[in-house]
């Protein structure tokens, strides 16, 4: 792939943050940048992830349907995008400045699509899709440079055929797709029917600043469109998220 997951945290904060804006609490540049506490998904688990198959994933509610525009500009249904596949589903957008925020989700997403390059049942049962609620920015176009940058190299393509496997090495690769909206609009019942709060930020002058507060939410469906997890900061780990897609894959095997 073009950007291994180690740099894809940078990759992803140097598309439109400058790196002292996401080591600010407050979102504000700052000459001397304050410490956070990076979330557990930065580094390796302090506690072992339960087995695959010991434990079970219950039914969360239904994923619901919704019309988004994916980075060719072409409108896309949820329902069809989920059919067949295991799903990670995260809503962000790409002028985040909160390093446990967006920034979070992508690097896990890298990491995951690292990890299936070896694992060809992860690589073609579970796909990962990023939704942006910054419609206004985060146009297709500005998106597919995004895709681009997390695309694999000229071996396999990143796209409705990511899953091919290559001949050298065995390695394979997941299907990552980026998606937004067309307006505030559109976005709206989207966001309300995936319970995700986004609140627009606003400066001193009262004018908005392009941020937003919002809280990390990542949900796992399976391919009946069913949410069998939602994956706050503390639990967004590549570990507990192949582990839950290896247990509901058994539990599917089972019937």
């Amino acid at each position: 792939m073009k950007y291994p997951y180690k740099a894809a945290l940078s990759v992803f904060i140097g598309f439109m943050t400058p790196l002292s804006e996401v080591l600010s609490f407050d979102g504000a540049a700052t000459a001397s940048p304050e410490t956070i506490l990076l979330a557990p998904g930065y580094g390796e688990l302090n506690f072992e992830a339960p087995k695959v198959g010991s434990y079970s994933l219950p039914t969360l509610g239904n994923a619901k349907n919704a019309t988004a525009i994916n980075t060719d500009g072409e409108a896309v249904e949820y329902h069809d995008l989920f059919k067949g596949k295991y799903t990670l589903l995260n809503f962000m957008y790409t002028r985040c400045n909160d390093v446990n925020g967006c920034p979070l989700s992508h690097l896990v997403y890298s990491k995951i699509e690292d990890l299936a390059t070896r694992d060809p049942l992860i690589a073609e049962n579970l796909q990962l899709i990023s939704m942006s609620f910054d419609p206004k920015f985060d146009t297709p176009q500005q998106l597919k440079l995004l895709e681009n940058g997390t695309e694999h190299d000229d071996h396999a393509q990143h796209g409705d055929h990511a899953n091919h496997a290559m001949n050298e090495g065995e390695s394979y690769a997941i299907n990552w797709k980026y998606l937004t909206t067309l307006s505030d609009e559109q976005l709206a019942p989207i966001l309300e029917n995936y319970g995700q709060s986004v609140i627009p930020q606003a400066g001193e002058d009262g004018e908005e600043t392009g941020n937003f507060s919002h809280i990390l939410r990542v949900f796992l469906i399976d391919p009946e469109m069913r949410i069998r997890n939602i994956y706050s900061v503390d639990f967004l780990h590549p570990d507990i998220l192949i582990n839950d897609v290896k247990t509901l894959l058994q539990e599917f095997d089972a019937k």
